[in-house]
């Protein structure tokens, strides 16, 4: 995933994401619902997005708390350790199994 997202996420603000809907970026801006999903190439819906994204300040600034909360909750250094943490442990428990 780009690192961009996390950091725009980080910073609060919701996210206009020109994405494949099945991309792991549409996926945490749908599932977080901090922002809008554009497909490649769509530039009306492009369009669209920015319009409704200028015209609701309150959503907007929801989207961008949903966003920080977020971004603590899943890209936090202690919860990427404890996620690489446990890649490692599995990783070399499959690979002495194997020996």
């Amino acid at each position: 995933m780009p690192s961009r997202l996390y950091n725009v996420m980080a910073a609060g603000r919701p996210v206009i994401a020109v994405a494949d809907d099945r991309s792991e970026v549409a996926l945490v801006v749908r599932e977080e619902r901090i922002g809008w999903v554009v497909p490649p190439g769509d530039a009306p819906a492009l369009a669209r997005a920015i319009i409704d994204a200028s015209r609701n300040r309150p959503q907007l600034r929801a989207m961008g708390e949903r966003a920080r909360l977020a971004a603590e909750r899943l890209y936090s250094r202690e919860r990427v350790r404890s996620v690489w943490q446990s890649f490692v442990a599995e990783t070399t428990a499959d690979s002495e199994g194997r020996a």
